[in-house]
């Protein structure tokens, strides 16, 4: 698969490099929830926003800096004002601004009293947003209930309160748009993807087809408390490096935060940790990037899942006539 992988790469020779710091705060989402107000505030200042601030202070600061997934579950941003380029994360305020970097961090969307996962580029200091991505690929069970979409609304409806009813609560959020891809402050054009978008080939070839030259992952993995999970996520990411020939930074939660280079090889990264841990964990890393190029086998893409399709119905067809056959030979072993 490797080899495949690199011989579909479109070639792209490194003309540049990013600075990127991204953090791992080590906190699973339920420990915040269960933390008394003050503590929650006091956890939130000593894992994000203290790093971030030395990081930004620094006599040459990272073009961009990266909160994973879910690192602040409190914050919701209106969907008219991210439509309407006036959304701002009021949090960071709390930090000095500085011109040369950007903060992307995950955030919830309310769109018609529904949430979106959507990570979001704004600035430090005035916590203006200047770009934003929505999920596409949804987690079953965690962010949505399976079938409830596609089976009649008055059976969806009865089966969610079902589970609703049964659960306390189910989760009942939406995917977004697409999004053209994001810009640094030097105006370096990534993609962000979202956790769970990572494990399907479309959002990313979206991204670098409009001019990403580079994709970030933001992603909370503390669910899996360690694992094999934790190596598979990885790997759908080195899937990603491969078919699309450009380089990806993991940011997570508490995972394996890591590059992934172009090659499909791993870079730079912190290796996965037992939880709990005191502090957060940085990765800094000078990204080497190329140019921006078309996505290998563009126009075959969208064709080959009916491709697939088609092979399947034919595989079956011819097996049914072959039975068939047999069945009426009665000569047949």
């Amino acid at each position: 698969a490797t080899g495949v992988g690199r011989w579909l790469q479109t070639a792209r020779p490194v003309n540049a490099t990013v600075d990127i710091a991204a953090l791992e705060t080590g906190l699973h989402s339920l420990d915040l929830y269960a933390m008394s107000a003050r503590d929650y505030a006091e956890t939130l200042r000593d894992r994000l926003f203290v790093p971030t601030a030395a990081l930004l202070r620094d006599a040459a600061p990272p073009d961009l800096v990266l909160w994973p997934e879910t690192a602040m579950p409190h914050v919701k941003v209106s969907g008219d004002d991210l439509d309407a380029s006036r959304a701002r994360i009021g949090e960071l305020a709390a930090l000095s601004p500085a011109a040369a970097s950007r903060i992307l961090l995950g955030v919830l969307v309310v769109r018609n009293e529904r949430l979106t996962p959507v990570a979001v580029l704004a600035e430090p200091g005035p916590g203006t947003v200047s770009g934003d991505y929505e999920k596409q690929r949804l987690v079953p069970g965690g962010e949505f209930l399976p079938l409830t979409r596609v089976l009649p609304a008055a059976i969806g409806d009865w089966l969610f309160d079902v589970f609703d009813a049964a659960l306390g609560s189910a989760p009942n959020f939406l995917p977004g748009s697409p999004r053209p891809p994001l810009r640094t402050a030097s105006g370096v054009q990534f993609g962000a993807l979202m956790c769970y978008d990572n494990a399907f080939p479309e959002p990313a070839a979206r991204l670098v087809g409009a001019g990403a030259r580079f994709l970030v992952v933001l992603s909370n993995e503390t669910w899996f408390r360690g694992g094999a999970e934790l190596e598979q996520l990885v790997a759908m990411t080195v899937c990603r490096a491969l078919e699309l020939g450009v380089p990806i930074v993991r940011a997570t939660t508490d995972g394996w935060t890591v590059v992934v280079g172009a090659d499909g090889q791993l870079g730079d990264g912190l290796e996965p940790a037992p939880l709990p841990r005191r502090e957060t964990r940085i990765l800094r890393t000078k990204l080497p990037i190329g140019a921006a190029a078309e996505v290998p086998m563009a126009p075959w893409r969208a064709a080959l899942g009916p491709l697939a399709a088609l092979w399947l119905g034919a595989a079956i067809l011819h097996a049914v006539v072959r039975w068939a056959r047999l069945r009426s030979d009665r000569k047949a072993a």
